[in-house]
């Protein structure tokens, strides 16, 4: 499994999109997650969220309910932290902090596993999220990298 450093995931939160954060950017940015997905036939669920709204959805063969379960856990930790899900871990980790002790809750209600990364405009403004779940959490988050990459500003 590839392992990605604190400073590395920091630098990820310092690229806003190109353009304007709209619906139909976002939905471009699940059409291309889909995409992907569905060339490398993953077993993915994927869901794009602007504003707390979901904005686009999808079950990709072979992915099951418990992805659902996941994505929900990963968006209340990125929507509550505007950091990349990934990071919100690493940073924890880093610290030797237990996420739960820290912030309360339980794995249940969220969970900082990787997958859930940060849609932010030019002024680098969380503004929402792209979220995978079916693969590792590592991979997750690199898939949503991949994603983005055509719509980010550097």
């Amino acid at each position: 499994m590839t392992t990605l450093n604190v400073e590395e995931l920091r630098s990820e939160e310092l690229v806003g999109l190109r353009q304007p954060v709209t619906l139909e950017l976002a939905r471009a940015i699940g059409a291309r997650a889909q995409q992907l997905g569905e060339e490398r036939r993953l077993p993915i669920a994927i869901t794009v969220r602007l504003t707390g709204r979901t904005v686009f959805q999808v079950a990709l063969d072979r992915s099951t309910p418990l992805n659902d379960v996941w994505m929900k856990k990963k968006i209340r930790v990125s929507e509550m932290f505007h950091q990349s899900t990934l990071l919100v871990q690493a940073e924890h980790a880093a610290n030797g902090e237990d996420f739960f002790e820290r912030h309360g809750g339980t794995p249940d209600h969220w969970f900082p596993a990787g997958g859930a990364v940060c849609l932010r405009d030019e002024t680098l403004s969380f503004r929402g999220v792209l979220v995978v779940s079916g693969l590792p959490q590592v991979d997750d988050h690199l898939l949503c990298r991949e994603v983005l990459s055509p719509f980010n500003g550097r």
